[in-house]
């Protein structure tokens, strides 16, 4: 049986998550990130696959490092986004495109 102390104790929509987060094992954050970025890929589906990648690991690896920061997401999703930017950059420069 889970103690939902904290969760009734919330009395903002940040306590909320900050509980419900708690409860998931700090999972739910990152898989709002996930489900972020991959929005991100489908609202950026008009330019090239591989520029909208790393435009969207860009700025959810930027966006998960202030999350990491307060606490809310573990690095490991921070270092996921991170290694997808690296490897989508790497592939783009070994086909010698540029923006």
């Amino acid at each position: 049986m889970y103690d939902m102390t904290a969760m009734t104790n919330a009395s903002s929509m940040v306590g909320l998550v900050d509980a419900a987060n708690l409860y998931s094992g700090g999972v739910m954050v990152g898989m709002f990130m996930i489900a972020i970025f991959f929005i991100m890929l489908l609202v950026m589906k008009k330019w090239d696959f591989s520029h909208s990648l790393l435009a969207g690991s860009l700025i959810c690896f930027m966006l998960s490092l202030f999350l990491v920061y307060i606490h809310a997401l573990n690095f490991m999703f921070s270092l996921m986004f991170l290694v997808i930017a690296a490897f989508t950059a790497f592939w783009l420069f070994g086909k010698g495109e540029q923006g």
